[in-house]
């Protein structure tokens, strides 16, 4: 239907994460779906949202975050940070640069900008994913990107009292550089969003 018209065949929903509110205070959180269902978006409301999916065989998702009113300062701050960080991990993504260099692209700015990342910035991703074999972008990681590797991109921070905020993108290594993987104009902007 709908996702079908939107995205084309290549595309296959697989799970959705959404924590809404409290929710955002615990990243991954598995609820109950009576609970889940109980989950009201009301005014001053967090969400963050990260559909999976599929692209040309290629496993990932793809994380974005909303505020729904007048987002606090702290939380509109993040949520700017996040896509900048997300935005400059994507511009140092090519060939012959360790995944060292490109965690620390995101993760200087996020600090710089008083935020604290507590994960990683990327990990390996790609046709057939699985958990084994992961390749991390993160601090100290001496390994070279080569033409082929694929990293979803994850940008997160945590907002003392409100939770995770976080954008994210599919990554392909190419032979010149990188290719963010979603069509974003026909799936979603690369923005925090205020609604």
């Amino acid at each position: 239907g709908y996702q079908e018209k939107y995205l084309g065949r290549d595309y296959e929903k697989t799970e959705l994460l959404c924590m809404v509110g409290r929710g955002c205070l615990h990243m991954h959180a598995e609820i109950y779906p009576a609970e889940a269902a109980g989950e009201i978006i009301e005014e001053d409301t967090l969400v963050y949202i990260e559909p999976g999916a599929f692209v040309k065989r290629y496993a990932g998702s793809m994380i974005r975050s909303v505020y729904f009113g007048d987002p606090p300062l702290a939380v509109k701050e993040a949520g700017e940070a996040v896509i900048e960080g997300l935005n400059r991990a994507i511009e140092a993504t090519q060939p012959g640069k360790t995944c060292h260099e490109v965690d620390k692209a995101a993760r200087d700015y996020l600090v710089n900008k008083g935020l604290e990342s507590r994960g990683r910035i990327g990990y390996s991703n790609g046709i057939d994913w699985s958990e084994a074999n992961i390749l991390s972008i993160e601090p100290h990681n001496p390994t070279t990107l080569s033409p082929g590797h694929i990293f979803h991109c994850i940008p997160i921070v945590y907002v003392p009292g409100w939770g995770y905020v976080g954008a994210s993108e599919q990554v392909l290594v190419t032979e010149d550089g990188c290719e963010v993987l979603a069509d974003r104009d026909r799936t979603c902007p690369r923005e925090f969003f205020v609604k």
